[in-house]
């Protein structure tokens, strides 16, 4: 017989899958967009949009949640941060990767609040007077453990593809980096566009 998880457990383990997945991207998502064409404005102006998009939407999509439900927001919220990475993995052009950045913000904003609402209307279902802040905390480990995990084993993935990254056409960046690591240029002399 399966016993039920705890609200707890099953809020700490969603947090660590959602930051794990995030930290996983994270080493290599400059080096893609780098190895595609965008210089360092562009790649830059990605994180702007993404920031801007987060910041927009994030109070309306918390209403969002009281109003449709949190399961359906945060299910909505993986779903886009699947299509965003998807996205931005296959993007070619600068309005590729805006459109795919614009998408993971709106997912990030998404996922900004129905997991620990969440729990905490679970905790208090059970317990009406139930200290809320040991569990939140642990939540909020689980993210900063989950997004370190993620970036660790993101950065090693290209060992696991013979040094080569994910995509190989980042490699050439890599070898361009390591060549201009103690000369002191930029990592990326290519002109703006």
């Amino acid at each position: 017989m399966i016993s039920e998880v705890s609200p707890l457990r099953r809020y700490v383990l969603l947090t660590v899958l959602r930051w794990l997945s995030v930290g996983v991207q994270l080493p290599f998502t400059v080096l893609l967009m780098d190895s595609r064409g965008l210089s360092v404005a562009e790649i830059s102006s990605m994180w702007a949009v993404h920031g801007v998009t987060v910041a927009t939407l994030e109070l309306p999509t918390g209403g969002l949640a009281d109003v449709v439900g949190r399961r359906v927001v945060w299910i909505s919220s993986c779903v886009c941060g699947v299509v965003a990475s998807l996205g931005i993995a296959l993007a070619d052009s600068f309005a590729l990767f805006v459109v795919g950045f614009f998408v993971l913000g709106a997912a990030r904003a998404l996922s900004s609040g129905p997991l620990e609402a969440w729990y905490v209307d679970a905790e208090l279902a059970v317990d009406r007077d139930a200290d809320l802040r040991p569990g939140l905390s642990r939540g909020h480990a689980a993210e900063s453990g989950g997004l370190g995990v993620g970036a660790l084993l993101g950065g090693m993935l290209p060992l696991a593809f013979g040094g080569l990254a994910v995509n190989a056409a980042v490699s050439p960046f890599g070898a361009r980096c390591l060549s201009r690591q103690g000369s002191g240029s930029s990592l990326s002399s290519r002109p703006s566009r």
